[in-house]
């Protein structure tokens, strides 16, 4: 399974004899998966659907999905008459222009005008074909563009993968470099503490014993060994990510992970040549953490 990027558009257009709908899908890079529906006005009672759908595919990311439907066909219009409220307020509003002296033949022509007008009292409806079958034809149209959207986020995807594959071959190789590093660490410390004492003492004699000792303890603050070990697998796992497409926030927590035990082995070391490598892998991983904020 490859990985997905967080970017992408898709669209579907579906037609039936009554109507088309088109369904446009844009998606953007979010911590989280957050949904945002343009509907027609009748359309507004199919968003939990639609979002059933939405999240069988896609994880993460910012998407928003816009539908417009378009009738094909002339259908035959019904008329809705609120005759109880229409007679109610004329006969308020009647009783209202009496009481002012001001009711004549051309001012109640005006008001059943105005009464008229109130899309409560009078409205015109488009008389809808079979609502379940345009239900279905709503959620296939959103299908497919939820089809395309995925398209595009894998196109992406296998760019996002090739990058930060060749990212993490060079995090490797340092971390391998740092374990080659390490094995000669304890014999440096004891070359460079014993030319420092010697320097020091100025041909005095030394106490073999306390030197030694005292080169343990150095060697045992330096040693990095356990921070490499974990270092090692969080990278085996990162690459474990990539094959199998993981989502990005297991990939975001596992860079946090080596960043900490770049950061020990960096702070640990008495190495120059291990405190460059460090140096070198936290610059890697920034470069890792920048590109894999557009995965899934």
């Amino acid at each position: 399974m490859s990985i997905a990027s967080m970017t992408g558009f898709g669209r579907s257009v579906v037609r039936t004899d009554a109507i088309e709908i088109e369904c446009e899908i844009r998606s953007i890079n979010s911590r989280f998966l957050d949904l945002s529906f343009r509907l027609p006005q009748q359309y507004s009672a199919a968003e939990t659907s639609l979002s059933k759908i939405v999240r069988e595919t896609i994880r993460r990311g910012r998407v928003e999905i816009s539908v417009r439907r378009n009738a094909l066909t002339n259908l035959p219009v019904g008329i809705q008459f609120d005759q109880v409220l229409f007679e109610r307020s004329l006969g308020e509003m009647k009783s209202a222009l009496q009481a002012q002296g001001v009711l004549d033949p051309s001012t109640l022509s005006a008001l059943v005008g105005v009464l008229f007008q109130r899309r409560e009292v009078l409205d015109f409806v488009g008389v809808s074909a079979d609502s379940d079958s345009e239900t279905a034809t709503l959620e296939k149209a959103v299908t497919e563009a939820v089809a395309d959207l995925r398209r595009m986020r894998l196109v992406e995807g296998a760019a996002l993968e090739s990058e930060l594959s060749q990212i993490l071959a060079r995090l490797t190789a340092h971390a391998d470099h740092a374990k080659a590093v390490t094995v000669s660490e304890v014999p440096a410390i004891q070359k460079r503490l014993r030319e420092r004492v010697d320097k020091l003492l100025a041909g005095v004699s030394l106490d073999e014993n306390r030197f030694a000792q005292e080169t343990a303890i150095l060697a045992e603050r330096a040693d990095v060994t356990e921070e490499l070990t974990r270092l090692d697998s969080h990278l085996t796992q990162l690459a474990e990510c990539l094959r199998t497409g993981e989502s990005g926030k297991k990939m975001e927590f596992l860079l946090q992970e080596i960043g900490r035990e770049v950061n020990t082995t960096g702070s640990k070391s008495q190495s120059s040549d291990l405190s460059r490598i460090a140096v070198e892998m936290k610059s890697e991983l920034e470069k890792f953490r920048e590109q894999v904020q557009n995965v899934e």
